[in-house]
């Protein structure tokens, strides 16, 4: 393939500038500053927003912070998959942060945080707008008060 030496082989046989690797790369590596400066030059939208869904992996509030002020970046992708992983590293203020924006919709993740018997987790998502707080969601004993 032509100027194979600019871009390399990442997932699913898709190809990406060496920017968006690097990109991955400092999300790996939490180097919040290295990520500020590549968005300059990278899409972090990429493979289906995989730097938002990597950096909520990785529980680096800093960096998930800098991404979700890129309007490029869609933190709903993969059905809510960024608010999963912060329910699942039970990190409140990132859950918060992503509940912010309207795409993300937080009734994928009320049963995960039932599932966590996680009542401040379960609270952020019940006061959350796009909650409807009268709909059944087959709330245990704890969760109805």
């Amino acid at each position: 393939m032509k100027n194979m030496s600019k871009k390399s082989l990442f997932k699913m046989g898709q190809y990406f500038s060496s920017n968006e690797d690097k990109l991955f790369t400092a999300i790996m590596s939490n180097d919040a500053k290295k990520v500020k400066k590549l968005l300059k030059k990278a899409n972090p939208a990429v493979y289906e927003n995989t730097a938002i869904r990597t950096a909520c992996m990785m529980n680096n509030n800093e960096i998930i912070e800098i991404l979700l002020n890129d309007t490029r970046v869609d933190p709903s992708t993969h059905n809510n998959s960024c608010l999963l992983w912060a329910c699942n590293n039970d990190n409140i203020e990132i859950a918060a942060l992503l509940l912010e924006d309207p795409r993300v919709d937080p009734t994928t993740a009320i049963s995960y945080a039932l599932s966590l018997k996680d009542r401040t987790l379960f609270n952020l998502m019940k006061t959350n707008q796009h909650i409807d707080p009268l709909k059944d969601y087959s709330y245990p004993k704890w969760a109805r008060g």
